[in-house]
């Protein structure tokens, strides 16, 4: 298994993997019980709301201006930037040199609606299932880095640990 996942990061270009033997992930996290594992130090957790209130920072120092909660009705490509139509109140025309699609699981049918772009470089919807589970043993586990398992893993270690189906 992890093989597989060693290969399919390397077609991803994923970054630097490290193989690392079990008295070296004890050496790492005490708790941690395993056979082998495979380490990404350049790969990690971002905490997207603060990452949102950072980059909402730098555009509104720079004089840019972040709209939310408003649907837009159509885009296009324009020399230097972007016109976008906006519902606001009332449709509303904007122009700006860039443009960021945070639709979330709707950002591929947003990009759509941007006329001038390529449509080769959009991107197509891609749903995941994630499952977060919780530890049922009394004691803490103390890792400090996330541990993934795969499925049919056994129940003993699941605190902070993930899955991706």
């Amino acid at each position: 298994m992890l093989r597989a996942f060693e290969q399919n990061a390397a077609l991803n270009h994923a970054g630097d993997l490290h193989w690392r033997t079990p008295r070296e992930v004890a050496s790492l996290e005490p708790e941690v019980r395993c056979v082998a594992a495979l380490e990404s130090p350049s790969t990690g957790i971002v905490d997207v709301h603060q990452l949102m209130l950072a980059l909402r920072a730098d555009i509104e120092s720079g004089g840019g201006q972040v709209v939310l909660n408003t649907p837009m009705v159509g885009a296009e490509v324009i020399n230097g930037g972007f016109r976008g139509t906006i519902a606001a109140p009332r449709e509303t025309c904007v122009t700006c040199r860039g443009l960021v699609n945070a639709a979330g699981l709707e950002a591929s049918s947003v990009a759509g609606l941007i006329r001038g772009l390529d449509p080769r470089t959009i991107p197509g919807a891609r749903f995941a299932r994630g499952q977060y589970h919780s530890r049922r043993a009394r004691r803490h586990f103390g890792a400090s880095s996330i541990q993934y398992r795969r499925v049919g893993a056994s129940a003993s270690m699941r605190r902070w640990t993930s899955q991706v189906e």
